[in-house]
């Protein structure tokens, strides 16, 4: 699978935000990079329970 990109064309000029939103591109590319070439049950469970403790009470609230 093709990995995500960050762009200066995300920035949205609020540092906070824009740290959050280049860890979750960080965060999904190591889930991609664990898929290769066959993920242990380790790796994926060491990226997944990352994402909500990443954005816990910030991220989407964050923004709105």
């Amino acid at each position: 699978m093709k990995q995500f990109e960050w762009s200066d064309d995300y920035l949205v000029a609020e540092e906070a935000i824009d740290g959050q939103h280049r860890q979750l591109f960080a965060l999904a590319n190591d889930l991609i990079q664990s898929e290769k070439p066959s993920p242990t049950s380790g790796e994926c469970n060491a990226v997944v329970p990352a994402l909500p403790g990443t954005f816990r009470g910030r991220g989407i609230l964050h923004e709105e």
